[in-house]
């Protein structure tokens, strides 16, 4: 079972840490595309990955309304 992640290190390789204290580990699904190479030195802002979108996950939001319509129909 894959977990693909990016680990945020110092020079030393130590884990970052996030301002609310928990380690700088960001989860990635599979289908991810890393924008840089492993052990690059990175900035805020730089962009790490990205996560191509399917053609078929941009359906018009009407598609679903009349599923809606249903839901509150049957509340009544």
């Amino acid at each position: 079972d894959l977990k693909p992640a990016i680990v945020i290190q110092d020079a030393k390789g130590k884990v970052g840490k996030l301002s609310k204290g928990g380690d700088a580990r960001f989860l990635l699904s599979v289908e991810a595309i890393l924008s840089v190479e492993p052990g690059a030195h990175v900035k805020p802002g730089d962009v790490l990955a990205r996560i191509p979108m399917e053609s078929a996950k941009t359906k018009d939001i009407t598609g679903g309304l009349p599923r809606v319509a249903e839901l509150f129909e049957a509340r009544r």
